[in-house]
């Protein structure tokens, strides 16, 4: 994108050479990536480590290491990387913290900065809002219980918990168009383990005043992932959102790549759903 104008756009063509009419003519186009503010990564502990870091986070688009005071931050994300004896732990962000991981070459260096991109392309997605509440409102989300303790809290969750017997909680999740035109919808899952998937709702047409149901009609169940014990007070978050437009819209922006450091399998499970 070149220049963005009230109306049109001027844009350069990527692998493809236009000729004398094709200059001349406008042609439709579909955004595939918005503008965000990096990320702010703080970095801290050796000399040593501060520098491998600070030289990984500086190739990524995602990250910056300017404004390293905290309370400079007050647009966008900041994240936090505190190194000590060839270890790096990454805190700062909504979901959990990602704990030891090894840091003794560049390399290792790199996979750190990964994380830090990972969990700052999450929030983009996770603070995505339509800037016009009377449109927005004409879209939700709901959940209804089907298996399991079920929990709405005045905060927006809804807490959904396992039977007296162990066996996991199932809801019926639904995208509800009050509008009066056919919508196409896809509905985000983002877990605290930084994932974001697509597979409840991936992309479809919902016709005013219906509503399109979570995988095709089929329960959605709800389950700790993997590495949290099932205990007493055990518990994960997922938040719902959904993006709506009037035309369909590419999805794998909204499907960042897995990231071996957070919990494998999180994807799409959960304990506590917030719409």
């Amino acid at each position: 994108m070149r220049e963005v104008r009230a109306e049109t756009s001027i844009v350069d063509p990527v692998a493809w050479q236009p000729t004398d009419k094709d200059t001349k003519t406008a042609h439709p186009v579909t955004p595939s990536a918005l503008a965000f503010p990096a990320a702010r990564v703080t970095v801290t502990g050796s000399a040593d480590d501060v520098r491998l870091v600070k030289e990984a986070v500086a190739a990524s688009s995602l990250l910056t290491t300017s404004g390293q005071d905290p309370a400079s931050a007050v647009r966008g994300l900041a994240l936090f990387v505190d190194t000590d004896g060839g270890w790096a732990r990454v805190s700062g962000g909504a979901g959990h913290p990602i704990t030891r991981l090894p840091l003794r070459t560049a390399a290792d260096a790199r996979h750190v900065a990964d994380c830090c991109a990972h969990i700052a392309h999450w929030h983009q997605l996770h603070d995505l809002t339509h800037p016009d509440s009377s449109l927005s409102s004409m879209v939700r989300v709901s959940v209804e219980p089907l298996v399991g303790g079920f929990k709405p809290r005045s905060t927006g969750d809804i807490v959904c918990s396992y039977t007296p017997d162990g066996g996991e909680p199932q809801v019926q999740v639904q995208i509800h168009n009050q509008s009066g035109n056919r919508l196409w919808c896809v509905l985000l899952n983002l877990t605290d383990s930084y994932a974001s998937s697509v597979h409840l709702f991936d992309g479809d047409f919902v016709g005013p005043g219906r509503a399109g149901t979570a995988r095709r009609g089929e329960p959605v169940w709800l389950r700790l992932p993997p590495g949290r014990e099932m205990v007493s007070g055990a518990a994960t978050r997922d938040v719902l959102k959904v993006v709506v437009a009037e035309n369909p819209l590419n999805t794998e922006p909204f499907r960042p790549p897995p990231c071996a450091a957070f919990d494998k399998g999180a994807a799409g499970h959960g304990r506590a759903i917030r719409q």
